[in-house]
């Protein structure tokens, strides 16, 4: 099931993309849907039977999305795994990124050729605060989390320092 918990005191409508791939990124299902979000509640907006899939593929190897627009705004996303983290046939994810400034800010954009369960962000001899961290990134998506540049740092010091890890680094 995918439900969708909307806070605000009026109905919220966009569209649920979802799809179902192998952890190497090969799509299996996907598809669209236009949704409403009842307000001040959590509203199911789907239900899905992928029993097919399991068997076929095998638990090990699938990753379900789905992922709530505004337009072409992506305004967030889960992924569901079908079997333990330990049981994953995770594949090196071949993770990209790039860093630029936007004020005092780092602005990290992320890309995966692969699914990549729980990246994880280090800016080495500094404390800061990401947007998000530990989070899944589905294959070929981009994500850009945010930071504060720390103090008296230049962009090119915080490239040096970026350390950027998943799962498949330690398993």
């Amino acid at each position: 099931h995918v439900f969708v918990a909307n806070d605000h005191p009026r109905f919220w409508q966009g569209t649920l993309r979802w799809s179902l791939e192998t952890l190497a990124g090969e799509k299996i299902e996907s598809g669209s849907d236009e949704v409403t979000a009842s307000p001040a509640s959590a509203t199911r907006l789907r239900e899905f039977d992928f029993a097919h899939a399991v068997k076929k593929y095998g638990a090990a190897h699938l990753v379900f999305t789905a992922a709530l627009y505004n337009g072409d705004q992506r305004l967030d996303w889960r992924t569901a795994l079908f079997a333990k983290e330990k049981e994953l046939a995770l594949p090196n994810p071949k993770l990209h990124w790039d860093m630029t400034q936007d004020n005092d800010e780092l602005v990290i954009s992320l890309t995966a050729k692969a699914f990549a369960r729980f990246v994880e962000l280090k800016l080495e001899g500094a404390d800061v605060v990401f947007s998000d961290n530990f989070f899944d990134l589905p294959t070929g998506w981009t994500a850009h989390i945010r930071c504060p540049l720390p103090t008296g740092w230049t962009v090119e010091q915080a490239r040096k320092a970026l350390r950027v890890h998943s799962l498949s680094d330690v398993v």
